[in-house]
């Protein structure tokens, strides 16, 4: 009987030990298989010859003497307590052509009168073509402070409040040096290697390029001052500050993960910094035993920025295609990698996929748009099409980056409008000018659009 009793101990140990060791062999075979696959991606992109780690990119950041780094005006020129007495954005929420009410005039002779050694200091910023940032990478990446781009920013808004105060009192010669100015201090930014620093880049352009349509809805700029600007923002639009984000991203996510297989980062760290939370019992799992799934994501999210910015150099509408295949695969990212990729509330890189080419947009419209002004105040008349341009005003006819066709001309009973297609790829013509300024839409369609008025139309 005590024999039967241990023999049936030692089935029950032996079955324990069985039911124990298959997740452990399960494990251990993941890790290995996913540990595989990440070398291999590795070696990849290392045959592939090209830096790519985080290291070597900011090597590749120029180094910009003091005398000409405009991050050093950017510091001492942030304005603080003048946001107290200018206008708040609602006040200004006016279409180009739409003249400044009588109560935001006071606000801005009462702020630029008190703060006016901010603003000399701020338009400094046009003889500071180049800018460069210090900063230090947190060996996480995760947790990297960029207070510096909290700085730019303002200062950038400085600028466009004095050119929108300038164009009021038709001194179209210093808010033209005022969008110069902004232009020069988004470019502080430029060579930045996280998302976040283009995304409020892009922001800073697209403020600079509205405030320059504004310009000429409300006045006749000199023909210097628009040939000027219209170089600063073929440069702008011609500069590709999406891949650099995505390598900056990428190479950061390579670094974290290697803390993370290195025990020196732990996932609950990286899902509170993220703020996602567990949905699943893999989540406790990947947080607790993350070797098999750091890995996997670790590959996943190298294979995935490889794809994204293989893709930008695809013409549209193939760029867009893919660009939505691959946000589709994000949604079925392995975790932890679907957690970086779409924190919540904030997916940085769907908004710089949406952002980069309404940016181009702009841009672009905003380039051919003074392009054709400088053709009327020589010529007395509008250009009938884009071709008309070439080469004279532009070297070449912007193309859409919606459609990678030319964009478009079109007159209308009070000017003519330069356009996209916009993210519909629709082309609306003159459908849009028969709506009400009014319209919901409307403000949505002008971002993809540069509007002229003619002179007997300007400042009404």
């Amino acid at each position: 009987m005590r024999l039967r009793s241990r023999k049936m101990l030692f089935v029950i140990l032996a079955l324990l030990l069985a039911a124990g060791g298959v997740p452990i062999g399960i494990y251990q075979l993941q890790t290995w298989n996913n540990r595989n696959e990440l070398t291999a991606v590795i070696a990849e992109l290392d045959r592939a010859g090209e830096p790519w780690r985080l290291a070597d990119l900011e090597k590749r950041r120029a180094n910009i003497a003091d005398e000409r780094n405009s991050a050093l005006v950017i510091r001492t020129a942030k304005p603080a307590s003048i946001w107290k007495i200018m206008p708040d954005s609602p006040e200004i929420d006016l279409l180009p052509w739409q003249a400044l009410p009588a109560g935001v005039c006071l606000k801005y002779r009462g702020a630029f009168e008190q703060f006016g050694e901010n603003v000399k200091e701020a338009r400094t910023l046009a003889a500071f073509p180049e800018g460069r940032f210090s900063y230090t990478i947190a060996p996480d990446v995760v947790s990297t402070l960029l207070p510096h781009v909290d700085a730019a920013r303002p200062v950038a808004i400085l600028l466009k409040h004095d050119a929108w105060w300038q164009i009021q009192q038709a001194d179209f010669e210093q808010a033209a040096a005022s969008c110069r100015a902004a232009v020069y201090t988004s470019r502080s930014l430029r060579d930045e290697l996280f998302i976040i620093s283009h995304l409020i880049r892009h922001a800073m352009l697209r403020e600079v390029a509205d405030t320059v349509e504004r310009m000429c809805a409300q006045g006749q700029p000199d023909a210097k001052s628009l040939r000027e600007l219209q170089r600063l923002f073929e440069e702008e639009a011609g500069f590709d500050g999406w891949t650099l984000a995505l390598e900056g991203e990428r190479a950061g996510m390579h670094q974290l993960f290697g803390h993370i297989a290195d025990g020196k980062v732990n996932m609950q760290f990286v899902r509170a910094m993220t703020g996602a939370r567990r949905s699943s019992w893999r989540d406790y799992v990947s947080d607790y035993f993350p070797a098999p799934s750091a890995a996997q994501s670790h590959a996943w999210l190298l294979r995935h920025f490889t794809d994204l910015l293989a893709a930008n150099k695809l013409p549209p509408p193939e760029r867009t295609a893919k660009l939505k295949q691959l946000g589709e695969e994000a949604g079925k990212a392995p975790d932890p990698a679907r957690m970086l990729m779409a924190p919540p509330g904030f997916s940085p890189w769907t908004k710089l996929q949406n952002n980069q080419p309404r940016l181009e947009a702009k841009l672009r419209c905003t380039v051919a748009g003074l392009a054709a002004e400088r053709f009327r105040l020589e010529r007395k008349r509008w250009p009938d099409t884009i071709a008309a341009l070439v080469p004279e005003y532009l070297a070449k006819a912007p193309l859409d980056p919606y459609t990678g066709e030319p964009l478009r001309l079109r007159a209308t009973k009070d000017g003519m409008v330069i356009s996209s297609a916009g993210p519909d790829g629709l082309w609306q013509g003159d459908a849009w000018d028969q709506l009400p300024r009014t319209a919901p839409d409307w403000g949505s369609r002008h971002e993809h659009e540069f509007r002229l008025w003619n002179v007997e139309q300007r400042r009404k």
